[in-house]
Order: C-alpha cells, then sequence, then structure tokens
C-alpha cells in the first residue's frame, strides 16, 4: 500500500496535480473537471473542516475575515463549506471557461470518502494514486 493511499484529505490543486500525471492529461483539463464536479455534481470541497463549524461551542474557529458560505452542488447533497472567493472562482470556471488558477484554490480540500463517494455516482475509476490499483481476477 503506498502512503498516498493512507491520506484522508487532498487539496484541490494536489488532487489535479497527482491525477493529471496518472491520467497523462493537462492539469487544466481536470481542474475544469473537479470544478464542475463540486458547482454541479455535488463533490464536496471544504475551504475549512464544517466539523469546526458544527461544533463552535466546544472548538475555537478562526475565520481571520475571510468569507464563507455554505453550498450544495445538489439537491439534497452535503453541506460545502467555502471561501467566497473560491466558490466564485470554481463557477466562474464552469459557467463562463475561465482558466483555472491556483492561487484562488490554495486552500480548499476534498475528503477521501465524499471523493469515493463521487466517484460512485459519475461512475469513474478511482485514481491509483489515492486508492490504490484496480484488483482483477487474473
Amino acid at each position: 500500500m503506498a502512503l498516498t493511499e493512507l491520506v484522508e484529505t487532498y487539496k484541490f490543486w494536489e488532487v489535479v496535480g497527482m491525477w493529471a500525471k496518472e491520467l497523462e492529461a493537462d492539469e487544466e483539463i481536470v481542474a475544469r473537471v473537479l470544478a464542475k464536479a463540486v458547482i454541479r455534481d455535488g463533490l464536496i470541497l471544504n475551504s475549512i473542516d464544517p466539523q469546526l463549524v458544527e461544533n463552535k461551542k466546544e472548538t475555537k474557529m478562526e475565520l481571520r475575515g475571510e468569507p464563507y458560505i455554505g453550498y450544495s452542488g445538489t439537491n439534497g447533497g452535503g453541506m460545502m463549506v467555502l471561501k467566497t472567493d473560491a466558490l466564485d472562482h470554481l463557477s466562474a470556471i464552469v459557467r463562463r471557461a475561465d482558466k483555472p488558477k491556483k492561487e484562488l484554490l490554495q486552500k480548499e480540500f476534498f475528503s477521501k470518502e465524499n471523493f469515493r463517494s463521487w466517484l460512485k455516482q459519475v461512475d469513474q475509476e478511482p485514481p491509483v494514486f489515492w486508492f490504490g490499483a484496480k484488483k482483477t481476477n487474473a
């Protein structure tokens, strides 16, 4: 088992870079696919751990003056907590074909569990870097 398979969360651009390399695809294409997945398919991406918001009485949460918004890409889908700039940029990538910019999506992250759910929803093979090689019956 590769160490990367043990990682529970990856930042947006880490997934873009590793998956693009694995697929031998351009990073911009992978970033666009992931942006669409967040905006339209309900793939959960967060700027901060949503558990910090839910448990605000028990945990000291620092927002550092940045505006955040709750978002769900689908009806009845999971809630995301994103910086408004990040959500605006993801939306612009999908709706206006803006070029994905690393500086606007630096801290946003996917959890392994949410990513796996999205992969099943869209019938996509999981990336080997995060989930390991698919076992064959050979």
